[in-house]
């Protein structure tokens, strides 16, 4: 059975990290469940409208690893590093609560997309390609 009061612990450190985050604001939704022994962990800026549209974030931690499901930036909102600054968030707060040192995603829609310089925001991150479709960042 989950502990509800770590889930609503982590929740509540997360949205002081959140604090630091320029589009952050109490309304927006941060959810933490935990299930055998992994915790999942969401936020949304606009909980009702998907996580196409709005910042967002989903991740999975287990043991050392997270791994992000799901990231994304409003598209009204995207260059103005954005991105940089809540991707920078979610990856303190893993190291500092959770002591996790490897990253994973699968690039997918816009975050695949190379700019001018033939990187992906991924790649622009510090993850590098583990496979055709993965990246992986692991901090020391």
């Amino acid at each position: 059975m989950p502990d509800k009061n770590l889930e609503t612990d982590i929740e509540r450190r997360l949205r002081e990290s959140l604090e630091g985050f320029s589009l952050y604001s109490n309304s927006h939704y941060v959810g933490v469940k935990i299930i055998n022994r992994k915790t999942h962990i969401g936020y949304r800026h606009f909980p009702n409208r998907g996580n196409f549209f709005d910042n967002h974030f989903d991740l999975q931690i287990e043991e050392e690893t997270c791994f992000i499901l799901g990231f994304g930036i409003e598209d009204g909102r995207k260059r103005p590093g954005f991105g940089r600054q809540l991707y920078e968030l979610v990856e303190r707060f893993c190291i500092r609560e959770f002591d996790s040192r490897r990253f994973r995603t699968t690039p997918s829609g816009q975050s695949k997309n190379p700019d001018e310089n033939g990187k992906c925001f991924w790649e622009k991150m510090g993850f590098e390609y583990i496979n055709e479709n993965e990246v992986e960042k692991v901090v020391k």
